[in-house]
């Protein structure tokens, strides 16, 4: 997975191909292969990457739970 461009990814994950954690997953498991050899990550900061897809997974479930949309709706009148 972690061979696919940013744009495959996007399309694999709204297709609901992957999950977020599988894609973060994915990429650590290929930063922690060569990286001692390449020396391109300098911080790693899995814990928040894995934590963020874990929000991005629930807002997800809480979405599809309440049966609303996941775009923000404006709900104000407008002046003219």
């Amino acid at each position: 997975m972690w061979d696919n461009d940013a744009l495959t990814l996007a399309g694999m994950l709204r297709g609901r191909e992957v999950s977020a954690r599988e894609v973060i997953a994915a990429h650590m498991g290929r930063i922690e292969a060569v990286d001692g050899a390449v020396n391109a990550v300098v911080t790693r900061c899995f814990e928040q990457a894995m934590a963020k897809a874990r929000g991005c997974a629930e807002r997800r479930h809480h979405t599809q739970r309440s049966g609303g949309s996941r775009r923000a709706r404006g709900t104000g009148a407008r002046d003219r």
